[in-house]
């Protein structure tokens, strides 16, 4: 007779396989900044020379010779910091995707750019957002681009320039679908020789829109800048609009 041997089933325990649910890492000249669907806080200190530091709760990287920032916050109410504690002598490309949720981005460049270029690349996604920008004295040969995107929510978002400007800044805001709250204030210096662009555009909600240009290089009443303009472009709401005379204002009101 041929016995049958009973085969009793175990489990074997295996090594963990947790992931960190938010992330911050260094690849190449690139810094890394991933959120997950919590209320992510991230806070980005820059010593104006290409050296960042990241902290998104609690999880931190420090990177050197950085030229380019992302940030990506997903899912949550999310507040991102990002402030330059000197002035930017290299270039830096800054993306941010707040994804959905109320979110909060604060930009403090008060010290401006000595060279290079600050290219900044903001995205509201859904949600009602807040966005910051302070921006100090652009240098000769040094640039800003600004361009700050709302998405479905009732977005705040303003931008202030003050000092000299003797670089290039260019400001593009957009408020897309919701009722949005744009401003933009800009204090040109007296004796600045720099190009200025701004343009803010309302989208499909009754919108809040705000442009005033106050330049210091029109004495005589003509802006001395090598390059200037400045607009305000209503969208299909009924909208709500104030500006300094060298603005021009296109669109419903």
């Amino acid at each position: 007779m041929t016995k049958r041997r009973s085969l009793i089933p175990t489990l074997e325990t295996l090594e963990g396989r947790d992931c960190p649910s938010v992330d911050a890492f260094v690849v190449g000249h690139t810094l890394v900044v991933r959120g997950d669907d919590a209320d992510n806080t991230v806070t980005i200190t820059d010593d104006g020379l290409g050296a960042v530091s990241a902290d998104i709760d609690g999880t931190t990287v420090d990177g050197t010779d950085i030229r380019r920032i992302n940030v990506q916050t997903r899912d949550g109410n999310d507040t991102v910091t990002y402030t330059a504690s000197a002035s930017l002598s290299a270039s830096r490309n800054l993306g941010i995707d707040l994804g959905k949720g109320d979110d909060t981005f604060t930009m403090d460049a008060a010290s401006g750019i000595t060279s290079g270029s600050l290219n900044v690349s903001l995205h509201g996604h859904q949600g009602d957002n807040t966005a910051t920008i302070t921006l100090g004295t652009i240098d000769e040969g040094a640039r800003a681009l600004l361009q700050l995107h709302g998405g479905n929510g009732d977005d705040d978002f303003s931008a202030t320039f003050d000092g000299e400007l003797n670089g290039k800044l260019a400001l593009d805001m957009h408020g897309g679908s919701g009722s949005d709250t744009l401003a933009g204030d800009i204090t040109v210096a007296e004796g600045s020789t720099g190009k200025l662009a701004a343009f803010i555009q309302g989208g499909s909600g009754s919108d809040d829109l705000t442009l005033n240009v106050n330049d210091g290089t029109a004495t005589t009443g003509e802006t001395s800048l090598e390059f200037f303009r400045a607009m305000i472009q209503g969208g299909s709401g009924n909208n709500t609009v104030t500006s300094t005379d060298n603005v021009t204002v296109k669109g419903k009101k």
